[in-house]
């Protein structure tokens, strides 16, 4: 992964030489993108600017996890690259997750989620950490609950 990143930076500052002319454009296509992002084919409302503050602030409270510790950003952390930089992700009680929490950059160019790709649509993945028992471990009535009471 630490080669992939410094292939991409030595790509972005236009310093390819060595590389073949296939390699760079594999590197530029990997490149993150200032383009608009696609629409959500499944959320009509995702790019309302009341639905973007409310994601934003749902993926960093705490308060959302059973012990009130855990928030999405605590295992895609944006100053670790939205990432985590443990091997394997930490949730409530501290209990180990199976795996290493996946970068979430680039989300909406994503068609599966999980290294698994158990996901195929980004608040599924979102609703089955929040539901996991080592992660959040929060129940879908408690997150109706819970939105309901902080967010109305």
């Amino acid at each position: 992964m630490k080669y992939l990143l410094v292939l991409l930076a030595l790509c972005l500052s236009g310093c390819t030489q060595g590389l073949s002319e296939e390699d760079t454009e594999k590197l530029r296509e990997m490149m993150m993108t200032t383009e608009a992002l696609p629409p959500s084919p499944t959320n009509r409302v995702s790019d309302l600017p009341a639905a973007v503050q409310l994601g934003r602030s749902l993926f960093f409270d705490t308060r959302m996890s059973m012990d009130g510790t855990i928030a999405c950003a605590s295992c895609h952390d944006p100053n670790e690259g939205w990432s985590d930089p443990r091997p394997l992700s930490l949730g409530v009680e501290e209990r180990e997750g199976g795996r290493h929490s996946m970068p979430v950059q680039a989300t909406a160019f994503q068609t599966f989620w999980f290294w698994d790709g158990r996901a195929d649509s980004l608040w599924s993945q979102a609703i089955k950490a929040i539901e996991s028992h080592p992660e959040m471990d929060f129940t879908r009535v408690e997150v109706a609950r819970f939105i309901a009471e902080h967010y109305r």
